[in-house]
């Protein structure tokens, strides 16, 4: 996918996690961001929003993600192995209980519009994948086959890659 990055010279790029989850209601695979329920779609531009003025209605805050002073915006950590540690291989969280997890999946992004970077990766208001990673299993979810991640993952537009190891659930 191409995106225009007009306020910068090239985009970020950085690592991070996702579900690949179904819906309770939808027997179809979504592309979910595993700490909040966003999903990502195909061809489209992932546009951060605070949060906080969804948890905060009585008090909204009114930035644009993200801000210097506040968390929100889309992350990814620049550690391409720190992700796999903490959101592959050993990941602890689980998607809201109307989703049904399907696979879990790490990949490589690009961060544009405004970027905020901090030592470990960065957040910004702009956000796409520019490739995938699956393990070849995932111990203990035995939902869907690398294949059918692979194609599940295809709308997308990038590459995917299905990795020669075991991740557990």
């Amino acid at each position: 996918m191409d995106f225009e990055v007009p306020d910068r010279i090239g985009a970020v790029e950085g690592w991070r996690a996702w579900f690949l989850v179904s819906p309770r209601n939808d027997p179809g695979a979504r592309l979910m961001s595993i700490i909040y329920p966003a999903f990502w779609e195909p061809g489209e531009e992932t546009v951060a929003r605070c949060r906080k003025s969804a948890i905060y209605r009585h008090n909204p805050v009114d930035h644009e993600a993200p801000d210097e002073d506040c968390i929100c915006g889309v992350y990814a950590l620049f550690d391409q192995g720190r992700v796999r540690r903490k959101y592959g291989e050993d990941l602890g969280v689980r998607p809201a209980s109307r989703f049904q997890l399907l696979y879990r999946v790490i990949g490589r992004v690009a961060l544009w519009g405004k970027v905020v970077e901090g030592g470990d990766g960065a957040r910004a208001s702009r956000a796409y994948p520019l490739e995938f990673q699956v393990p070849r299993r995932i111990k203990g979810l035995d939902t869907l086959s690398p294949r059918e991640v692979e194609d599940a993952l295809g709308p997308w537009g990038v590459p995917v890659t299905v990795l020669e190891e075991t991740w557990a659930d």
